[in-house]
């Protein structure tokens, strides 16, 4: 994605990934070393509800990084975009973002002229003769906000992406095997994403009706702790199962055998057991510290709200190996 035509050569050694959520900005400072890998350089999270207050924090970390004049690439959270599935409209190409937004206009809750549209080229499926595109509608008074809000703070803003784009240059970086696909899995405050990935393409990204909140214990519920975790964990798992169904069913890739769940073994340590069980197949949690070089340990809450800022500066090196 690109809303803003903003994306400019990058020039500098260090790149900073943001991840703009309502209640705060994810903060990654990442440079590729000379053996071609990737360094987190700094990796926090700025839990701030106010906009001021994320704009000070902001330039308080630029300024302790030494980021000034750093290119920058932010991502959306998925509270601010909208992601529809199309049937192509059978037009031509500079037809087609007013042809998308046409087709928009019962589908988003506000005016399809005032949005920014995008969309993600998806695979063919194996019987099907149409093709489909994943449609981004974003309201562009939210783009010019964040704009406003990363201006100050002096890094250099090349370009606005979002989540499901950020969790697929991660989940390209940390799939060693690219010929065996990946399934990868991300959760947020009420919902999650999760996609499936194969010889480095996109084929399938959808939302979850699982988020990390829902695995918060309700005192209130009669059913006891470890069977109210059993239910959620249950539901996650058929998300999962009906994804690699569907993937199965519609692309003549070999099964998915491996999912990259996020880091909450602190919270909930069965979690990858227990989805490898469910599932036949090797589930296993994401951990920064070990996937990359990291100057500085990284606990898991960090590491899940910095995923997506990490994932969307990764989109600089595309076509670099990781």
């Amino acid at each position: 994605m690109n809303f803003f035509g903003l994306l400019n050569k990058q020039s500098s050694t260090d790149l900073v990934g943001l991840y703009l959520k309502p209640n705060g900005i994810g903060y990654a400072q990442v440079r590729k070393n000379s053996d071609q890998k990737l360094d987190i350089l700094a990796c926090e999270f700025l839990d701030f509800e106010q906009p001021d207050q994320q704009q000070e924090a902001l330039e308080q970390i630029v300024n302790s990084c030494n980021a000034k004049g750093a290119n920058c690439i932010a991502a959306l959270s998925p509270q601010y975009v909208n992601i529809i599935h199309l049937e192509t409209p059978k037009v031509e190409n500079d037809e087609l973002v007013s042809a998308i937004r046409w087709q928009l206009r019962d589908k988003i809750d506000f005016d399809p002229q005032l949005a920014a549209i995008d969309y993600i080229n998806m695979p063919g499926a194996r019987q099907e003769v149409s093709t489909y595109i994943n449609a981004i509608a974003v309201n562009q008074q939210i783009i010019k906000e964040k704009i406003a809000l990363i201006k100050p703070s002096g890094l250099n803003l090349s370009k606005i992406d979002i989540t499901e784009l950020a969790i697929k240059n991660f989940a390209l970086s940390i799939n060693q095997d690219s010929g065996s696909g990946l399934a990868i899995i991300h959760l947020f405050l009420g919902q999650g994403v999760l996609q499936i990935i194969h010889n480095n393409q996109l084929y399938m990204t959808r939302r979850l009706g699982v988020g990390r909140d829902s695995f918060k214990i309700d005192p209130m519920n009669e059913m006891d702790p470890e069977r109210q975790k059993k239910r959620v964990m249950d539901k996650l798992v058929l998300e999962i199962q009906r994804s690699l169904d569907y993937y199965e069913s519609h692309f003549k890739n070999p099964p998915i055998q491996s999912v990259a769940l996020p880091p909450l073994e602190g919270k909930i340590p069965e979690f990858a057991s227990y989805i490898s069980t469910q599932l036949a197949l090797h589930a296993w949690t994401i951990d920064l510290n070990s996937q990359f070089t990291c100057h500085t340990d990284i606990d898991e809450p960090t590491q899940i709200e910095c995923i997506p800022a990490i994932g969307t500066a990764l989109s600089a090196f595309e076509g670099d190996a990781t």
